[in-house]
């Protein structure tokens, strides 16, 4: 008989470097989840938050003033809270994708006094709907090999967080936008080729980790021995290249294929 084990999410906290926090939503449920506020990333332990009501917001990478969720009402912050705690309904039709998440705070005469930003995934829904391919924050770690701390002997955590692949997405995204020819401009929940967008992706990804990894490389010698401690950067920029490439390579076709399709639709015979 087996025994088998499914975890809810693949996602671990990135214990070896600092890293920012996304909030992983599913569709047709209620989600629970808590925030704590800092004022840099860097803070070791989050104040009491000095505000009487927050509002949020949920919305796109692009047309930012346009949510597609937010709350109903002003919710009030209990006296000497240094947490918010969220209870938020997402509905169905919600599609599955990548957002940016807007907290509010506000004094007491419901004046805005503070803003935070975050990204939030809707990574999966109780009924998925047919027509919304999504890249799969699971689908983008089983890629990269990054999926348990106990895989990574080296650095005994994940390495790339939540935010850093939402990051990711978002700046492959705004590149496909800006690149010619520049057609149906697409944001984190549209975006309809989920394999080409997983190689810009990982490609955004590297280049991160290997920017990070150069920019702190030093060598010393123990002994005989000439330690290198970030020799992992030369295999990094390999796969940064292929990844460029690929991801390169899908936009233009991906491109030149809805360019087509385009002038096609312009035709029409008198």
């Amino acid at each position: 008989m087996q025994n088998v084990i499914i975890p809810q999410s693949l996602e671990q906290r990135v214990s070896w470097k600092t890293t920012l926090d996304a909030i992983v939503l599913t569709s047709g449920m209620l989600n629970k989840f808590t925030i704590q506020l800092r004022d840099v990333v860097t803070d070791a332990t989050p104040g009491v938050i000095s505000a009487s009501y927050y509002k949020f917001y949920i919305r796109p990478f692009l047309h930012e003033d346009e949510p597609v969720l937010r709350s109903s009402e002003d919710v009030e912050i209990p006296e000497k809270s240094d947490k918010l705690e969220f209870s938020i309904s997402i509905p169905q039709k919600m599609k599955r994708g990548y957002y940016l998440f807007q907290l509010i705070l506000e004094d007491v005469d419901k004046n805005p006094i503070g803003s935070y930003e975050t990204y939030a995934v809707v990574n999966n829904a109780i009924v998925p709907q047919r027509d919304n391919p999504h890249m799969s924050l699971e689908s983008v770690r089983s890629e990269l090999g990054d999926i348990s701390f106990e895989d990574n002997h080296l650095l005994d955590s994940q390495e790339v967080g939540t935010w850093d692949i939402c990051n990711a997405v978002q700046r492959a995204i705004q590149q496909w936008n800006n690149t010619g020819p520049r057609l149906t401009p697409y944001s984190g929940e549209t975006f309809p080729y989920p394999e080409i967008l997983r190689r810009g992706t990982i490609y955004m990804l590297l280049q991160s980790l290997w920017t990070m990894l150069e920019r702190n490389r030093m060598s010393y010698a123990a002994g005989n021995t000439q330690v290198d401690l970030e020799r992992r950067a030369d295999a990094y920029a390999k796969l940064l290249k292929m990844y460029k490439d690929e991801w390169s390579g899908g936009m233009a076709q991906a491109k030149n294929q809805e360019n087509i399709e385009s002038f096609n639709r312009s035709i029409s015979y008198l």
